[in-house]
């Protein structure tokens, strides 16, 4: 349930600053925000100062940009794809296959970086209250676009017609983002125990009255 970048998520930025914007994210992930020199974002970018500060107004605000941008990023890598997924599902054997994959594609090592990613950019905001506000925004609008997949299993009686779809959703994403303790846990079984016992509290929880439904 973790997302691509896709078209409405926020407003459309001109092609000069995404390339700035790009070029100043890879010298976060290599060294962290100290290590981000304009000169090098300029060059790796292919734009001139005047651009930079044109976009950014500064430094310090295009750092804040970045760290925004960011963190939506690591978070817009998977949902219009499961989305996709999501609406070919018409029976309870599709919607089990379909988490199957989900839990597989989570224990990925891809995934596993995107977590580590996603962390650090939140953690880049928690002092932050204007950065931490636009994550904020970001994240409830990720919630709401989930939960209408989950709403559409409803409305299919593929899951509990009672339970609060949203806060399932914010629920199973915290999940997801804790699993980073399990990425480096150095038993490895931890990985396999974490699917399992995840994917028989997602069934019990979305079908109390049938907690482990075949998939076949």
């Amino acid at each position: 349930m973790e997302q691509d970048a896709e078209a409405g998520v926020r407003p459309e930025r001109h092609p000069t600053a995404v390339a700035i914007l790009n070029a100043t994210i890879k010298q976060i992930e290599a060294g962290g925000e100290n290590s981000v020199r304009l000169a090098k974002v300029l060059e790796d970018s292919g734009t001139v100062l005047g651009s930079l500060y044109y976009h950014f107004g500064s430094r310090e605000n295009l750092l804040k940009e970045a760290i925004i941008e960011r963190y939506i990023q690591s978070a817009n890598l998977g949902l219009r794809r499961f989305i996709g997924a999501a609406a070919k599902v018409q029976n309870k054997s599709d919607f089990i296959k379909l988490l199957d994959t989900e839990l597989a594609r989570i224990a990925t090592p891809a995934m596993q970086n995107q977590r580590a990613r996603r962390l650090s950019a939140f953690g880049s905001s928690i002092d932050r209250p204007d950065i931490l506000a636009a994550v904020s925004h970001h994240q409830s609008d990720y919630f709401d676009r989930a939960n209408l997949v989950f709403l559409s299993f409803q409305q299919k009686g593929l899951i509990d017609p009672n339970i609060d779809t949203r806060s399932f959703v914010a629920w199973y994403l915290s999940l997801v983002l804790s699993r980073y303790f399990v990425d480096i846990d150095r038993n490895p079984k931890s990985g396999a125990a974490w699917t399992s016992i995840t994917r028989a509290s997602i069934l019990h929880y979305l079908d109390p009255r049938d907690p482990s439904p075949s998939t076949t």
